[in-house]
């Protein structure tokens, strides 16, 4: 129903940000029933992520970490995602490809319109 909405904002997010490496933060299944305690990290990868990454100016600097002199911490970052083949979580990190840093997630947003997402909004910071 809305291809062409998810299309164009995927297309301009390719266009206007840069591919990073989404590293999920997942927990596995206990290989062993009698050991439940003993789950084992699946840390999924996924290289060729496009994220548009947008420095926070003074909208919404107020809900941010701000310096004595009012400038806002180096590190904060409006980033927009189309919709991708797998779940996001705020427990997730992203190795931005320029500075190849890893960024933490402290909010995201998610546009779902009739169940199919389209945009996530995030906030990510060092």
């Amino acid at each position: 129903m809305y291809e062409r909405q998810i299309a164009t904002a995927k297309r301009l997010i390719k266009e206007k940000g840069e591919l990073c490496v989404w590293k999920k933060a997942d927990r596995g299944v206990a290989v062993d029933p009698t050991e439940p305690w003993n789950v084992p990290d699946v840390n999924a990868e996924y290289p060729g992520t496009p994220i548009c990454w947008l420095p926070v100016g003074n909208i919404g600097k107020e809900s941010q970490s701000v310096t004595d002199d009012g400038e806002t911490v180096k590190g904060y970052f409006k980033c927009l995602m189309g919709a991708v083949p797998f779940e996001v979580h705020k427990k997730d990190t992203v190795l931005r490809g320029s500075d190849n840093r890893l960024y933490r997630i402290e909010s995201i947003d998610t546009i779902n319109v009739n169940g199919e997402t389209i945009l996530h909004t995030m906030i990510l910071v060092l």
